[in-house]
């Protein structure tokens, strides 16, 4: 999955969402 998410845009924005969500 971390994989994935380093060579996909979209998981960028998936994880960038999920990092915002966790710093409330």
């Amino acid at each position: 999955f971390t994989s994935y998410v380093l060579i996909s845009p979209f998981g960028w924005v998936v994880g960038g969402a999920a990092n915002g969500l966790g710093s409330l």
